[in-house]
């Protein structure tokens, strides 16, 4: 080295080797430069007779691409959390079976109707079907509300139309029901004023009224039926707490419907037509069994039938079912 510097120059032989000679001059103010570019020889030298390292490198990467690729090398379908599935709408095999077994045993933990009386009747017949067809799709045993799938074409609902409440209507339903007791009468009309009228009613005991046209006589006269509930009431075993009444085009009770127009015992539930006839359909309940964890219930058809001897309507049991 001489003072203004040294020539160095770096090759590789036909082993790898880099041999180190001195042909070219450099200045002492680019030595650190060429320190640094020493160091670095060995390197280069440790990565050229290791070539497999960029391979390795490759391969993970390859893996890693391919466990995060949306779909695999061999076409298999990845797996989703079953929770993150279910969302989706992906079940897989296993969990969707499981869920449809659980969906299963759920319809058939519900119970089902049995008809007990009127197997000879087509009415009873299809309408056991009716009551089965709701099993699992909604309130099961079916309430006060009558409920007909359209595909029972024999079958017809009536049109019912909400009446408001009003205190005269009210009044001579109570005077045309008990025509010839007017103890009675009075003293169930300020029982019943009190309860759903008065400044005093009690807050849960609703009433709601609801009426609509329906053919009942045989000679063709205009006549409504009205149903008359009592909501939020609580109810016994066997208690009915709905009831119809057949009232006369001036919204009257028609007195020519008695005793069906007599309440309770005598009418309640709802009415429908079957083949062009009027039936009255009606549901009482059991107490609830703890054990079975149901309410059974019994549901019941009648026929409405016309006496003119004796100028009434009488129910007269078709078809019996039990719901357990």
């Amino acid at each position: 080295m001489n003072e203004e510097g040294m020539n160095i120059v770096g090759k590789r032989n036909d082993h790898g080797v880099v041999v180190m000679s001195m042909p070219v001059k450099i200045g002492f103010r680019r030595l650190p430069l060429l320190i640094f570019a020493l160091l670095l020889l060995p390197l280069c030298a440790c990565a050229a007779e290791n070539p497999e390292i960029d391979e390795k490198e490759k391969a993970v990467g390859d893996v890693v691409n391919e466990e995060t690729s949306p779909s695999q090398s061999n076409g298999a379908a990845s797996q989703i959390p079953e929770e993150t599935a279910e969302k989706a709408g992906t079940l897989p095999i296993v969990a969707l079976q499981n869920h449809e077994a659980e969906t299963e045993a759920k319809k058939e933990s519900i119970g089902n109707y049995t008809l007990v009386k009127g197997e000879k009747y087509p009415i009873c017949r299809e309408f056991l079907e009716n009551l089965n067809y709701f099993k699992g799709k909604g309130e099961t045993p079916m309430a006060y509300d009558l409920r007909i799938d359209s595909q029972f074409k024999n079958f017809r609902t009536l049109n019912w139309e909400e009446m408001p409440i009003d205190e005269e209507f009210l009044k001579n339903l109570f005077d045309d029901r008990y025509p010839s007791q007017p103890n009675t009468r009075d003293a169930r009309w300020k029982h019943f004023y009190s309860d759903f009228l008065g400044e005093h009613k009690l807050p849960f005991k609703e009433l709601s009224l609801h009426k609509a046209p329906v053919q009942i006589f045989r000679d063709g006269r205009k006549s409504f039926v009205l149903r008359f509930i009592r909501n939020n009431v609580p109810k016994k075993a066997g208690e009915v707490t709905d009831e119809l009444f057949i009232l006369a085009d001036n919204l009257r009770i028609d007195p020519e419907s008695f005793p069906f127009s007599q309440g309770a015992g005598q009418s309640g539930g709802d009415l429908f037509y079957y083949d062009g006839k009027i039936r009255n359909f009606l549901t009482m309940f059991d107490s609830y069994d703890p054990v079975s964890k149901r309410r059974p219930a019994i549901v019941r058809l009648y026929d409405i039938i016309e006496y003119k001897e004796s100028a009434g309507l009488f129910r007269q049991e078709i078809c019996v079912y039990t719901y357990e």
